[in-house]
């Protein structure tokens, strides 16, 4: 799921893409609606996924810090291949 936005209840595996953490870091450069619906859901939605994506090292250590999320969850991917998924993607039954 793309912009750290996943269904509150999903019964499959999932991979999360964060791109920043602006709406925690800067909030006050976002639209409010944005500051009330999305801070609200994305750390719930980053705590259940199996693996989060990113584009930089830098926004890894602000999703780490801010998110307090394990290293290991949280991966930079421009686009490889050989992105690694702790555990691997299995369906939870």
């Amino acid at each position: 799921f793309t912009n750290g936005m996943a269904p509150v209840a999903c019964p499959c595996p999932y991979v999360l893409t964060l791109y920043d953490m602006s709406l925690f870091l800067h909030a006050r450069t976002q639209p409010w609606k944005s500051r009330l619906l999305i801070r609200s859901l994305v750390p719930r939605a980053a705590r259940l996924a199996t693996a989060i994506i990113t584009a930089t090292n830098s926004a890894r250590a602000d999703i780490i810090r801010v998110l307090r999320l394990p290293p290991a969850q949280v991966q930079v991917d421009v686009g490889s291949p050989r992105l690694s998924i702790p555990g691997g993607l299995r369906w939870k039954r």
